[in-house]
C-alpha cells in the first residue's frame, strides 16, 4: 500500500485544486467554482493563504484551503477555513482530522488566536 502523504501545495497543483472546488459545486449549488487560476496560484505563494494536499501514490484525496486575517475593527488575528475537502473513499479515516490539525498549527504559528472552521458554507459531518 502506497502511503499518504501531506504536502503544501505548488503552483503546479492548481489543476487538481481546480478539480476539488467543480466536486464542491456539485454538492454546494451556492459555492464558486469560476476560479481565476492566476489568483490561485499567487495564493498558493502567499505568506498568509494555507493550502495543504493529502495524496497517495501522487493522487490527491484530500485538499484544506484556509487563511489568516486581522479582524476587522481590531489587530487580533483570526484563522478561516475555506475548504476542508477528503475524497469519500477516505472519510472515515484521519485525513481530515491530519488536514485541520496541520491547519491549525500553522495559523497558530501565523499569530491566530481563533481559528473558524465551516464558515463558507456551513459543516457538513459526513
Amino acid at each position: 500500500m502506497t502511503d499518504l502523504i501531506y504536502r503544501k501545495a505548488t503552483p503546479n497543483d492548481c489543476d487538481e485544486i481546480i478539480a476539488i472546488l467543480r466536486i464542491i459545486k456539485q454538492i454546494l449549488p451556492g459555492f464558486r467554482d469560476d476560479v481565476d487560476v492566476d489568483k490561485i496560484k499567487s495564493l498558493i505563494d502567499s505568506d498568509f493563504f494555507y493550502v495543504t494536499l493529502a495524496t497517495i501514490g501522487g493522487g490527491v484525496v484530500g485538499c484544506m484551503l484556509g487563511l489568516v486575517s486581522e479582524v476587522y475593527c481590531t489587530r487580533e488575528i483570526h484563522a478561516y477555513e475555506l475548504v476542508l475537502y477528503v475524497d469519500p473513499s477516505h472519510r472515515k479515516t484521519n485525513v481530515s482530522v491530519t488536514l485541520l490539525s496541520g491547519f491549525e498549527q500553522w495559523a497558530k504559528s501565523k499569530g491566530a488566536t481563533q481559528v473558524w472552521l465551516g464558515c463558507a458554507f456551513g459543516a457538513d459531518n459526513d
